[in-house]
């Protein structure tokens, strides 16, 4: 039961947390100059976990999502959380969670009725 509870609690103030980051390299600023590119884009962006401020980077065009430094996250050993993970993590505990419920009820009805008697056979009646 506490697992089921902590399924349901811990994405919560995760989730909370989250924004939908672009991951970048920064350009020196003297090709910045020359190109008018502050970051070069790796990948898609993604609705991530990322709780240091320092990580984040002025610039980004769209204003929905915030560009974060890859060079920043590997130097300090930061790796983003993904909302999709926290998500599959939390349903599989819910799942492992329900099924381990569902076991302890069957071995409480079992041992219940085997504590009671029921199920044995009686004496012939005469």
């Amino acid at each position: 039961m506490l697992g089921f509870i902590g399924a349901v609690v811990v994405p919560m103030g995760l989730t909370s947390k989250a924004r939908t980051v672009q991951l970048v390299k920064p350009v020196d600023p003297d090709v910045a100059a020359l190109t008018g590119d502050k970051a070069i884009p790796i990948g898609n962006p993604e609705t991530t976990i990322v709780t240091d401020p320092a990580a984040f980077v002025e610039g980004s065009p769209d204003p929905n999502v915030q560009w974060v430094d890859q060079d920043y996250l590997k130097a300090k050993g930061i790796y983003p959380l993904q909302v999709k993970t926290v998500e599959f993590i939390s349903s599989m505990t819910k799942l492992g969670s329900a099924a381990g419920a569902l076991v302890a009820l069957a071995v409480f009805l079992f041992s219940r009725r085997r504590l009671c008697g029921a199920g044995h056979a009686s004496a012939p009646v005469r």
